[in-house]
């Protein structure tokens, strides 16, 4: 009969006949079966045993990385999410401070274009007014008109400066048209309004007019031509002439009575100004280079009008460029004839000075003109300061240039006239035009940056640091939880795995899930589950049961201390363990003093009685070596523990084998075989192996008859009659007899096999047994085996 698996619940047993199974034990190459045991018993055993325990850590570690792995993703996916987050904050933020610096920008550069250009029209606004004190002094006065027109000294000084402050100009002139038919005419009119200097410069210094006499120049009757360099020469060319003959501030400095139409810059400037009766701007000019200002004329008379400029509270000269530009004169009001052309000189500072609020800072303006000239200012708040020649703007700000224009001609389009002049080249030095570009720099935009981009985005990522942190914090407090369960789980499985075989695990593992999964319905399901019955409990029809107990140890024992006696038991069972894992022996349970072992469980094995009795041998041979005069017990618990010795009796036969649920569960063993190996063992004597005829022709069929002697009487075993039993005696030789002696030395079984009853009648110690009944009799009674 062999035990043959369908599946892995369900068993089936298949029954062959004697001749079959004889002829495959006659087939099974016992030596090499006994050599394979020897030699790889111990990894067989422990694969069987622990090949859960191996997977289970492999399983373990791959979820360990699997779970590692999905961390990192986690992680990886948070620190991007945060990153994101706080990058789209950071330029969220300053992109609104970039849009709210542009647009503040935009706003106030076009202000500034616009009051740029209204200061100029109000200063030529204030300028012409003043011109037409001349138009209606020409038409209410007596003497004949013009060109022979002036203000009164006193008069000329306190309007012309009046016009001067207001309209923020260092200093005006007027110069009269004068034909050829009225040269000798104007000499005598010179001659005698001539007195009007030394009023002006009386009225200017806050002097007598004697002293104003006496100190001033006198006016040359004759007209005078200029050309770039001193000196000058009386002109005998034919007219119309453009005579300067009043001027503000009132110096001696001024060339009175020259004609301008006689200097090339602006000879042809005068005439256009004549010829449409507008204004106009001429190309400007500075002192910044000492040696070309040494040579320059006007630099003498301009030095003399920046202290009466700078008097009355003008700004500070800084050498920056000042633009001269012309003004018509008209006869009467209905501005239809020139007669006059006033000239007067706008010192671009000041036009962009006053334009911003205090406190804000680094506006740039670029200042050129149709003649090719570039100037280059900072204006911060109400201050502006010229930064040089040529264009230094940040080219970073292109894209936000705001655009103006300063142009005399009033009428049409201003850009579209400012643009045609620019390329016209040719005539590019009349009607000089000026355009205004205004540019911020890195100075005013850092008054829009501040550190709230980077506190917002800090702040972020504080806080996912600290999520983080948090989070990390309990991952690890759930992973240490995790491996202190698992570590409580692993204990408990290894001592699971101890107890249980494999096939019987599985059945306890799907029970405990079913039952958790029951629980989760409800008390109803569970009031209402009807008893099932117990699925792991299997007939094993191939089986050998080991039953070994050691004589004298009720004896011993009672005078040893608990853990003396734990020592013993403890060592004898590990050696025992020991050879049940290097020749596949299950380990049943041990009660008290008696180990309990089969073969053929919980996998069938062919030659389980031999395996059974090689153990046999071995777990004998262990405890001789242990308990001996010169063995480590004896050394430790005293020299009475070599009287100790081991009594074994083996049974083969079918055995049913299963869990019994409840409390303290466990894998017990069942039936008429565990009860009659219950019987050898009682029925044997210390040192002995004692079989019953089962285990001894299964042992004949595996050729170890040579092993088996006899025993001289037949026992009587309870519920089974007269029996008769072997001594087994395992030995690598192949005599039939059994060995009669085993020399001390060797620590072998020394057995005479004498009968039970010869041993009682003896009346004496033997086979080291200290008391004679404990030769044939167990200490406890040999009741059935449950």
């Amino acid at each position: 009969m062999v035990l043959q698996k369908k599946n892995s619940n369900e068993l089936e047993l298949e029954f062959e006949s004697p001749s079959i199974v004889m002829a495959k034990m006659a087939n099974v190459n016992l030596e090499e079966f006994e050599e394979e045991s020897m030699t790889s018993g111990k990894d067989l055993a422990e694969t069987a045993v622990h090949g859960n325990d191996k997977a289970m850590p492999n399983l373990a570690h791959d979820e360990d990385r699997a779970v590692w792995h999905l961390k990192w993703v986690v992680v990886t996916l948070l620190v991007c999410v945060a990153l994101a987050i706080c990058l789209f904050v950071f330029f969220l933020i300053e992109n609104g401070e970039t849009e709210s610096f542009q647009q503040d920008f935009e706003v106030m550069a076009d202000k500034m274009v616009d009051r740029i250009g209204r200061n100029f029209l109000q200063r030529i606004g204030i300028l012409e007014d003043f011109c037409l004190q001349y138009t209606h002094q020409g038409q209410t006065q007596v003497y004949p008109s013009w060109p022979f027109v002036m203000l009164p000294g006193r008069s000329f000084h306190y309007q012309a400066e009046k016009a001067a402050l207001l309209s923020d100009t260092m200093s005006l002139g007027l110069m009269h048209i004068v034909t050829t038919d009225q040269k000798e005419e104007w000499k005598h009119y010179v001659e005698e309004n001539r007195d009007w200097l030394p009023e002006a410069q009386a009225a200017m210094n806050g002097i007598s007019l004697d002293q104003a006499r006496n100190e001033s120049v006198t006016i040359p009757s004759a007209i005078i031509n200029m050309d770039k360099k001193p000196p000058y020469m009386v002109t005998n060319e034919t007219g119309p002439y453009a005579v300067f003959w009043q001027g503000y501030p009132a110096h001696n400095d001024h060339v009175y009575s020259v004609n301008l139409l006689s200097h090339p810059h602006y000879h042809d400037n005068i005439e256009l100004v004549v010829a449409e009766g507008r204004p106009a701007l001429l190309s400007s000019y500075d002192f910044m280079d000492p040696e070309a200002a040494a040579k320059d004329p006007r630099k003498k008379l301009h030095d003399a009008n920046l202290k009466v400029y700078e008097k009355h509270g003008g700004l500070p000269y800084q050498n920056d460029p000042v633009g001269p530009s012309l003004l018509p004169v008209f006869k009467d009001f209905d501005q239809k004839e020139v007669v006059g052309v006033m000239i007067f000189g706008v010192y671009w500072r000041t036009l962009l000075s006053r334009l911003l609020p205090t406190g804000t800072n680094g506006v740039v303006v670029v200042l050129e003109n149709t003649a090719g000239q570039q100037y280059t200012y900072r204006i911060d708040g109400t201050d502006a300061t010229f930064e040089g020649h040529g264009d230094f703007h940040d080219t970073r700000y292109d894209r936000l240039e705001a655009v103006g224009y300063i142009r005399s001609d009033k009428i049409g389009d201003a850009a579209a006239a400012f643009q045609a002049r620019v390329e016209d080249s040719e005539n590019s030095h009349l009607d000089t035009n000026y355009r205004v570009r205004v540019y911020p720099s890195q100075l005013f935009e850092s008054a829009y940056r501040t550190e709230r981009a980077w506190l917002f985005a800090l702040s972020l990522a504080m806080v996912f640091v600290f999520t983080s942190s948090v989070f990390l914090m309990y991952d690890y407090c759930v992973e240490r939880r995790q491996r202190i369960v698992a570590q409580s789980a692993e204990k408990s499985g290894a001592i699971v795995h101890s107890l249980f075989p494999e096939q019987v695990r599985e059945h306890l593992y799907e029970d405990n899930r079913a039952k958790k999964k029951q629980i989760g319905d409800g008390f109803e399901a569970i009031s209402s589950d009807p008893v099932t019955p117990a699925a792991n409990a299997h007939l094993y029809p191939e089986c050998t049961v080991f039953f070994c107990d050691i004589a004298g140890f009720t004896k011993w024992s009672s005078c040893r201390t608990p853990v003396e006696v734990f020592e013993l038991l403890e060592a004898l069972y590990a050696a025992f363990d020991a050879n049940a894992k290097r020749r596949k022996v299950f380990k049943i349970e041990t009660i008290g003093d008696c180990y309990v072992a089969t073969t053929g469980l919980p996998k069938a094995q062919l030659g389980h009685a031999l395996i059974m009795a090689r153990f046999a041998n071995d777990c004998m041979k262990r405890a001789l070596e242990l308990v001996h005069e010169d063995g480590e017990l004896c050394q430790k618990l005293g020299k009475d523990t070599s009287e100790l010795a081991v009594r074994v009796g083996m049974h083969s036969g079918p055995v049913t084998a299963g869990v019994l649920r409840g409390d303290k569960q466990r894998f017990q063993i069942f039936g008429d075989t565990v009860n009659t190996a219950s019987r050898m063992e009682s029925n044997g004597v210390p040192n002995g192996i004692h079989v019953s005829e089962s285990t001894a022709q299964l042992l004949k069929l595996g050729g170890k008859e040579h092993w088996l002697t006899p025993r001289e009487d037949k026992i009587t075993a309870k519920g089974k009659g007269e029996m008769q039993t072997y001594w087994v005696v395992v030995s690598s030789g192949g005599s039939t007899g059994p060995a009669s002696t085993v020399g001390s030395s060797e620590l072998r079984v020394n057995q005479s096999f004498q009968s039970v009853d010869s041993c009682l009648s003896q009346g004496k110690e033997t086979f080291g047994c200290a008391d004679p009944s404990t030769s044939v009799t167990k200490e406890t009674p040999g009741d059935d085996w449950v």
